[in-house]
């Protein structure tokens, strides 16, 4: 097994596997220290000695997936799968202009996901107007902020009627959330909630992150990616596609769409990005073909 890695600014790298069964496949590591991840001089030590990080072993194991279809010249794509995103907003804030609003509902997006619990005030007061048009649905992410008991207190019916889910009110505790549910209609999704070692209800919406876990989702789960590389969005896509591929249809809106949130890179232009929906990429693999080639590749 030979590897290289090519670092994208301080934030993470892309990797090049090469095995007797494929001459390159490729992957990408985008560590979060939200998650307690080891930084990426330290991944790549890791990668290095062969001693894999929880991280490391998700990126080798899509650098295998995509190795073994570019040796066979083939696309891991389904061509006739549109993947549904919804749109995440990490300061309800933006959501004040009208045109900005229009704009998201021009482009086929139906869901948003936006981050709050930190001014609950004003974030209150552009959720309610958001509610009054009736445009989307809403997913509202608190990251375990204790302002959601607030914010839940103070939302109305209207406002209520059109949430798709709350996202980790509190850190996971089973009773705790079902109380809340006691006191609103509203379904509970956990992501960074729960440690790894937690039992989660079989009831709850779990957001999957393909980078870090290898689950396919169920009809109420959410995919998204990382907000990592392109290369890194493109396997959580893969993901997304072989669940709904299971499931016979898409269930939910998926967190596919990020490249709004992400720095600009040429990756970004082989993606659908202008709407609402994540489609095949050309090429062999996962796609970026003549991209990833170019890398200035560093071996191991």
């Amino acid at each position: 097994m030979k590897l290289w890695v090519s670092p994208y600014r301080d934030e993470g790298f892309l990797i090049k596997l090469q095995t007797k069964d494929f001459s390159a496949g490729y992957a990408d590591c985008r560590p979060w220290s939200m998650f307690g991840d080891a930084n990426v001089s330290q991944q790549i030590k890791k990668l290095k000695k062969k001693r894999l990080s929880p991280l490391l072993k998700r990126s080798l194991f899509f650098a295998h997936i995509d190795g073994v279809a570019r040796e066979e010249k083939r696309s891991l794509w389904n061509k006739n799968l549109s993947l549904h995103s919804h749109y995440t907003v990490l300061d309800a804030n933006q959501l004040k202009s009208e045109a900005l609003l229009e704009k998201i509902r021009s482009q086929g997006f139906r869901t948003l996901k936006l981050k709050v619990g930190l001014n609950v005030e004003q974030e209150l007061s552009v959720c309610h107007k958001i509610a009054e048009k009736n445009w989307f649905r809403l997913r509202l992410d608190f990251n375990c902020k204790p302002t959601s008991k607030i914010f839940l207190s103070r939302m109305g019916s209207l406002f209520l009627s059109q949430v798709d889910c709350i996202e980790d009110p509190s850190t996971y505790d089973e009773s705790q959330w079902q109380k809340i549910e006691s006191l609103y209609p509203v379904k509970l999704a956990v992501d960074q909630a729960a440690t790894s070692d937690q039992k989660i209800s079989v009831r709850r919406i779990k957001i999957i992150k393909p980078a870090r876990e290898n689950r396919l989702a169920r009809a109420q789960d959410i995919i998204t990616n990382s907000l990592d590389h392109p290369v890194g969005q493109a396997f959580a896509a893969l993901q997304a596609q072989k669940s709904v591929e299971k499931l016979k249809r898409q269930f939910k809106d998926y967190g596919l769409q990020s490249a709004h949130l992400c720095p600009k890179n040429s990756y970004f232009s082989e993606m659908s990005t202008k709407d609402a929906f994540f489609r095949p990429i050309q090429g062999t693999g996962i796609g970026f073909d003549h991209l990833l080639e170019r890398e200035a590749w560093i071996p191991l």
